[in-house]
This record gives structure tokens, C-alpha cells and sequence, in this order.
């Protein structure tokens, strides 16, 4: 199933309009028709905040392979808060480890709260690792940083 697929089915069970969709994402209805009709396929920030206004993950939208809305879902708060920190490459690369990691369990059956302790530690060692990583080599300006926006004004 395609982005412009996935997008179009879970907006109608979602029982909203182009328009309500745009205005919960913070995008335009033009942009919501052409994600839908003309393949045109969304930035992964953006991408983030569809998964959220559609109540689906975000893995599910990025991979066409994918066909659970669900799958992923859990992980959606840990790259919420990785890419509060780094922005949208801090968000990946969080969303790498955990996948990677999450091969770890393959055949196995965690309940959700042990996924939860998994997740959590795995988010604060990527935090902590990054934070000491910008101490010891210097910080890499961001978007999402706001002092380095403060600074450059």
C-alpha cells in the first residue's frame, strides 16, 4: 500500500475532512490533496505529526512494506522526545536504534511494559551519548535548537 494510500484510508476511518487533517498537522489542504492524489509524499517531520493527527505510527506511513497501522507505534513518544533534543536527524537515528534493537526480541514476546523499559533506557543512553558527543566535539547547529537560532539573530 502507498503513502498516498495509507494517508487517504486512515484519514476517512479518522472521519476527517482534508481540511480538519491540514489544520491538525499544520499544513495546507493543498498539501493533504497532493500527499493523497498526486504522490506526492511528505517531509518525515511532517510525516511525524500525520502518524499523530492519524493515530498511527509513524513507521507505518514511512514504509510502504508495512501494512500495520500499529506497528511502530510505541516507539512514537521516544522520537518525539530525541527529536525535541536533535531535530529530525536526532528523531531517525533513534528510530534506527530502536528498530535495530528491537531484533533483539524476534520470536520473543515482551509484554508492553517491558518494550516500554527497553525503549526508555535505550532513548536515555542515545540522549546521554549525544549530549556528551556535543560537549567533547562541538554542537552541530540545528533547527531544533534554539539556542543556536537565538545565537545567529
Amino acid at each position: 500500500m502507498t503513502f498516498a494510500d495509507k494517508i487517504k484510508l486512515q484519514r476517512e476511518k479518522s472521519h476527517l475532512t482534508q481540511q480538519e487533517l491540514a489544520d491538525a498537522v499544520g499544513i495546507t489542504k493543498r498539501a493533504v490533496n497532493a500527499y493523497e492524489n498526486e504522490n506526492a509524499i511528505a517531509r518525515k517531520s511532517t510525516m511525524r505529526k500525520l502518524a499523530q493527527a492519524l493515530h498511527v505510527s509513524y513507521d507505518y506511513l514511512h514504509d510502504e512494506n508495512i501494512t500495520d497501522p500499529e506497528y511502530g507505534k510505541e516507539k512514537m513518544p521516544y522520537m518525539d522526545e530525541a527529536g525535541k533534543k536533535f531535530g529530525q536527524s536526532g528523531a531517525d537515528q533513534l528510530n534506527e536504534l530502536l528498530e535495530a534493537n528491537n531484533k533483539l526480541f524476534a520470536g520473543g514476546d515482551l509484554d508492553q511494559s517491558a518494550k516500554d523499559m527497553f525503549y526508555q533506557a535505550v532513548t536515555k543512553a542515545y540522549i546521554q551519548c549525544r549530549l556528551e558527543a556535543q560537549k567533547k566535539y562541538g554542537r552541530k547547529k540545528s533547527d531544533a535548537d534554539p539556542e543556536n537560532s537565538a545565537q545567529e539573530s
